[in-house]
């Protein structure tokens, strides 16, 4: 699946959970193929894991919802998969094992949506924007400390 397929896939998911999908994973894999997606339940179950997708039982009804706090989700795996964290005065440059550069920059999009304009992630490298290149040394530490702790 190329990564044009997996942003939809992603963006499909999380329209579908949203505040919580009631019903199996084998439910959500039957609604998302109807979508269009020619994909195995295996690519799903991976896909939700690395969103962070949780399951509860709610009344008795098994529910599938993103986890409110990400940095749970992702701790552990981050400081694995940075190779190294470097700047100049108007970019911050991520450099990660190869396949995991969205993985990385989906954490960034979300714990620094205040910080950071944004992020573009190909296989192993981010390109992040910050906010004010004034701040970049101290944004730049910022995400050094939290991918690698």
């Amino acid at each position: 699946m190329d990564a044009a397929s997996k942003r939809k896939l992603k963006h499909v998911i999380r329209g579908f959970i949203g505040d919580g999908f009631q019903g199996t994973q084998s439910d959500l894999a039957k609604q998302i193929k109807e979508r269009g997606f020619r994909i195995t339940q295996s690519t799903i179950s991976l896909t939700m894991s690395q969103m962070g997708v949780i399951k509860e039982i709610v009344n008795g009804q098994q529910v599938y919802k993103l986890r409110t706090d990400l940095r749970d989700a992702y701790r552990g795996s981050l400081a694995d998969l940075v190779l190294s964290i470097s700047h100049n005065s108007s970019t911050i440059v991520i450099r990660t094992r190869p396949g995991s550069a969205m993985f990385v920059a989906g954490f960034l999009d979300h714990e620094y949506k205040d910080s950071l304009l944004g992020t573009i992630a190909g296989d192993d490298t981010i390109f992040a924007a910050p906010q004010k290149t004034s701040k970049i040394t101290e944004i730049s530490k910022a995400i050094s400390l939290s991918l690698k702790s």
